[in-house]
């Protein structure tokens, strides 16, 4: 059953398996429930956590998003289109949020990541597992609203844009955070890793 806390069982396994003690996490739009939950269940594992989006999703939209927002396109052998579908999918993802919404309230405020390596790598994990790779994002959906986060002990730094839907639950995650601080995004993937860099930086010179 693809629940987060199942998705979480399964990644601390993986961790074990692999003999890795200690992580550091950076969750983006809707798996930012999943890494709050790891940070409840082995908080002793998790050094810093860095959410780059997290939103806040009214119960009356929920199904119709979990319908929408990771299609499986049917398998087209001729002519193919079922991979142009998933990779304007994954283009409009880069400009709106949700990917399929056309109002200009959905408009990303950050820089698109629109290379063709991003988006092939991004199109061939898809393909992999084509009526599979949205059951995260399809809990984190059902699920998200119900993020425990006022006993979460690790550090976390929780991105923020201004007018950015994807952004939208960012101030009420930081203010139920006790150890996270909120900090404005900035724009460019480069900046914004910078800034995850320090962060982390200096959890590692802390210890």
């Amino acid at each position: 059953e693809p629940t987060l806390a199942n998705v979480a069982i399964s990644l601390l396994q993986m961790l074990d398996a692999a003999d890795i003690a200690q992580i550091d996490i950076l969750a983006t739009g809707l798996t930012a429930p999943l890494a709050a939950l790891l940070t409840q269940l082995a908080p002793d594992r998790i050094r810093g956590v860095v959410i780059d989006g997290c939103v806040q999703i009214a119960a009356e939209v929920r199904d119709s998003m979990v319908e929408q927002f990771a299609p499986s396109f049917a398998f087209d052998g001729l002519g193919g289109s079922h991979n142009h579908r998933y990779w304007h999918m994954l283009r409009d993802s880069e400009a709106n949020f949700p990917w399929y919404a056309p109002d200009a309230a959905s408009q990303r405020s950050t820089s698109p990541m629109l290379s063709a390596d991003s988006l092939h790598m991004a199109l061939v994990g898809i393909l992999k597992q084509p009526g599979r790779y949205g059951d995260v994002v399809r809990a984190a959906i059902y699920e998200g609203a119900d993020t425990a986060l006022e006993n979460t002990l690790a550090r976390g730094l929780i991105f923020n844009r201004p007018n950015d839907a994807a952004y939208s639950a960012a101030s009420a995650w930081a203010a139920r955070w006790p150890n996270a601080h909120l900090v404005e995004r900035e724009t460019s993937t480069s900046g914004a890793a910078d800034q995850l860099r320090a962060f982390l930086s200096q959890i590692a010179a802390e210890q």
